[in-house]
């Protein structure tokens, strides 16, 4: 039989996992509309407008990544605090058996999730230098099927150097945000939620 307060701990887990799920969806759908797909084509970057277009976009998906990151942490910090509060209501060895899961569980949270936004700032970094690059020679790189050419194989090396960087942060994240959902939703189902 579980104690009450058990009940009142499951309560506060379930409303704060689904709030991080939903939390997670609205920065998905926000960074989605911005078309990331779009901000280092060569049809984008070909002209200065389109360019800054991107440098734009890069803009606002740092500061969504920032209002995500705040967000993040006052969910975690308020998460903490209710838990914490109803585990004390918990007899002793209740009590010490779910402080234990809870802080292994927001530690691997805190850390994931610093993780993700390390890897999402890092891609942000190359993609604006990407664009700062290809914005400084204007003048004298040119684009054609096979991508953009630099009249400089410096600048060429560099532009190498960044796009490895953009795909080593994407696959690092990738990889982090399958892990992630894999573990949310082992959580949710132990919480009773599903996710259709």
């Amino acid at each position: 039989m579980q104690h009450p307060s058990e009940l009142k701990v499951f309560d506060i887990a379930r409303r704060y996992m689904l709030l991080g799920l939903q939390s997670q969806q609205a920065y998905q759908t926000q960074q989605h509309a911005l078309e990331l797909d779009c901000v280092l084509s060569q049809e984008r970057l070909q002209t200065r407008e389109g360019t800054a277009l991107s440098l734009d976009i890069l803009g606002r998906l740092f500061a969504l990544t920032q209002a995500s990151k705040k967000s993040f942490t006052a969910v975690m910090l308020a998460s903490s605090s209710e838990l914490s509060a109803a585990t004390a209501e918990l007899p002793r060895e209740l009590r010490d058996q779910y402080n234990a899961k809870f802080l292994e569980s927001t530690q691997w949270q805190l850390d994931a999730q610093s993780r993700f936004y390390a890897n999402r700032e890092h891609w942000i970094t190359a993609a604006i230098d990407v664009c700062t690059l290809i914005e400084s020679r204007r003048a004298t790189c040119t684009f054609s099927t096979e991508g953009v050419h630099f009249q400089d194989d410096q600048d060429f090396d560099l532009f190498d150097i960044l796009m490895g960087r953009l795909n080593d942060a994407h696959a690092a994240e990738t990889e982090a945000y399958a892990v992630r959902m894999a573990r949310m939703r082992n959580s949710l189902a132990v919480l009773g939620i599903t996710t259709g």
